[in-house]
């Protein structure tokens, strides 16, 4: 899977150690904005956590289900954030192997 560039990412900790530990690039999901998060103060708020957990653990995975609506939103957040040092990035770059 690492000559594909491929990754997990999922739900349950003990997973993602067992695709590390083989050597597959792995994360553990901390956030999810899913369709049914409509209100924008809803969404706004995982950016939040995941920032201040990014802050605190050097990392944090937001999975969402992306529409304009909430590519909108993001794109708000990243522009208004007080927290400067937090960048987003695709996932498929953050789970490249190094």
């Amino acid at each position: 899977m690492i000559a594909n560039q491929l990754g997990y990412v999922g739900q349950r900790a003990e997973n993602v150690t067992v695709f590390q530990e083989s050597g597959l690039p792995a994360g553990l999901i901390y956030f999810y904005i899913d369709q049914k998060m409509t209100r924008a103060a809803d969404i706004l708020d995982q950016p939040d956590a995941a920032g201040i957990t990014a802050l605190e653990t050097g990392k944090a995975i937001i999975a969402m289900h992306l529409n304009e609506d909430t590519l909108d939103i993001l794109q708000f957040w990243v522009c208004h954030s007080r927290m400067p040092k937090i960048s987003i990035a695709a996932l498929s770059v953050v789970l490249l192997p190094s």
